[in-house]
């Protein structure tokens, strides 16, 4: 594995400058590697990450690999993955005019990535490093407790699948008028109103009518001013909501069973057995990592078909290989008879 030479750069150059031309916006730095259909083969079950932590079960999977390319030889184009710089790979016997096509179809995947809120909780950490830290750790912890590092990466691999991603996206993303309402509010109108004084709807709406009113005038002290109208009417309501806050019993909310675990574990919070949870920490966020690339398959390929597709028919470069783009083209974006091919379905519903 090696950096392209300057001559497919250079290539690599002018077709950002073309793809920002027609509307793409993505960082200036990236980097292109040059590797062998075997390299391919080693990096698949790791993502495409080279840094990511060694596991038996990818070592399974490369012999695997390799036993179904003797049977099946294949020669990818190209994978990209998202990283401070964008990292992608390209086949090492690809010719010029393919690289131009093949460049325009990664140009549209760092797009994809570096825009799309999805992707947004990787956009200020670069993977790469943090998973060569990863690794070295992993690798300190198995070097003291052996197999058990690998049982433990085992249990967590079984259930990374159900991470709270979208508890991230969530958080980040909500408006304010759509966040939970502050907790002396909430047990106003939700508890106090139809469980202690028995309000009927109409009241109730009354009360939500006014604190809107009250809300739109003057946001940053409106619960203040409810509150304290309300002490005179009902002057009881202090005393229950002090209560209330003393006996409700505290609970704690976790995004998803891997956070559950690594916290509430009796097993794990021993004081033996707390190297497992850094590396639960490590399967977890590695699998908030790859979460929005699981989730946005389609469109993702379909958005980088869609714009390889559109800018190299446009690229006088293509002169003379037209033939042989229109048949590559129609082998990556065509319909499968038999199950589904992303690049083809997302590039249509673009279309």
């Amino acid at each position: 594995m090696y950096l392209i030479d300057q001559h497919t750069k250079a290539i690599m150059e002018e077709c950002k400058e073309r793809a920002r031309d027609a509307g793409l916006v993505f960082e200036n730095e990236t980097l292109e590697y040059i590797v062998t259909n075997r390299d391919l083969l080693d990096l698949s079950p790791k993502f495409m990450i080279p840094t990511l932590y060694d596991y038996w079960v990818n070592d399974v999977e490369v012999l695997q690999q390799y036993a179904k390319y003797k049977l099946y030889p294949s020669n990818p184009f190209e994978t990209v993955i998202n990283s401070r710089p964008a990292i992608s790979f390209y086949n090492d016997n690809n010719p010029d005019w393919l690289n131009i096509m093949i460049f325009y179809h990664v140009l549209a995947h760092i797009d994809f990535f570096q825009n799309n809120i999805y992707f947004s909780h990787t956009w200020d950490d670069d993977f790469v490093g943090i998973a060569l830290a990863d690794k070295r750790l992993i690798n300190m912890y198995r070097s003291k407790y052996g197999r058990w590092v690998d049982y433990v990466i085992e249990f967590a691999r079984s259930i990374d699948n159900i991470v709270g991603f979208y508890s991230i996206i969530f958080n980040q993303y909500l408006e304010e008028t759509h966040k939970d309402p502050p907790p002396k509010l909430d047990f106003f109108f939700n508890n106090f109103l139809p469980n202690v004084i028995k309000a009927n709807e109409l009241d109730r709406y009354k009360f939500l009518k006014h604190f809107n009113e009250l809300l739109a005038k003057n946001k940053d002290n409106a619960e203040q001013i409810f509150f304290s109208e309300l002490s005179s009417k009902y002057p009881e309501f202090e005393a229950i909501y002090n209560n209330y806050i003393k006996t409700k019993p505290k609970t704690t909310k976790f995004p998803d069973l891997l956070a559950f675990i690594n916290e509430e574990s009796p097993f794990l919070n021993k004081i033996e057995n707390q190297w497992m949870k850094d590396i639960i920490v490590i399967i977890r966020n590695t699998a908030l990592y790859f979460a929005p690339q699981l989730r946005t398959k389609i469109m993702n390929e379909g958005w980088a078909s869609y714009w390889h597709d559109k800018l190299f028919r446009n690229d006088d470069r293509i002169r003379g290989h037209e033939i042989d783009y229109a048949k590559i083209n129609a082998e990556v974006t065509s319909i499968s008879r038999i199950g589904l091919n992303p690049y083809a379905i997302g590039m249509r519903l673009y279309q």
